[in-house]
């Protein structure tokens, strides 16, 4: 049983990965989980076959069921976790080069809108978060708005271009350490993982005046 700590990321032979954790603490202290999962399955594996899962709940856990066989993980009950989830939702998986400009006139992007990523840094919705922090930070200490716009697609900018590229290199990476097994698997995730987390290090951090007092206290 998942204990409100855990993370689990499970790569099948075929490519198919399946994300878990569980997302209430309340709900665990009572003997059960529940359970946020993704699984991320390769254009590889719908070769010659139709890429969406279908248009029912029954046609995608169907379809599910066949990708995951008897993935058998002994923690976790992956077809029951299927079958048990009220709504699945499909769609691809897509990022976008990155761009140069966020910004025309008084109108500026942030967000997905400004930097799509792949989510297999989980960084999407932490730095739309930084994002609304540091334009709101540059609105309070610019009398201008244009120049505030400036200063934070300027900061911005190249941070989250570079995390997006970061995500995009790890994906890539993942998929390629699936023909290594055991330690040399380990090894090889091991340093996709920490080349990543050094890539979203490394960024400059906005600066603490961009976040009001009452926002740290809260």
């Amino acid at each position: 049983m998942l204990d409100g700590e855990t993370f689990i990321l499970v790569t099948a032979d075929n490519g198919c990965r399946l994300i878990a954790y569980p997302v209430s603490a309340t709900i665990a202290k009572v003997g059960s989980s529940r359970i946020n999962w993704v699984l991320l399955v390769p254009d590889s594996v719908t070769v010659g076959k139709s890429a969406a899962l279908g248009n029912s709940q029954e046609a995608v856990r169907r379809k599910l069921r066949s990708l995951i066989g008897n993935w058998a993980l002994g923690f976790l009950d992956v077809a029951a976790m299927i079958e048990k989830s009220p709504i699945i939702k499909s769609d691809r998986l897509r990022d976008r080069d990155p761009i140069d400009q966020w910004s025309r006139s008084r109108v500026v992007l942030l967000g997905d809108a400004a930097h799509p990523m792949y989510p297999i840094g989980a960084q999407g919705a932490s730095q739309t978060i930084v994002d609304a922090a540091c334009l709101a930070g540059a609105i309070k200490t610019k009398a201008d708005p244009f120049d505030a716009i400036t200063e934070f697609v300027s900061t911005r900018l190249p941070q989250t271009n570079k995390i997006v590229l970061a995500n995009r290199k790890m994906n890539r990476e993942e998929l390629e350490h699936l023909g290594t097994t055991g330690s040399a698997r380990f090894k090889k995730f091991h340093k996709t993982t920490s080349n990543y987390r050094q890539a979203v290090r490394d960024r400059p951090r906005p600066r603490s005046s961009w976040v009001g007092e009452d926002t740290i206290e809260r």
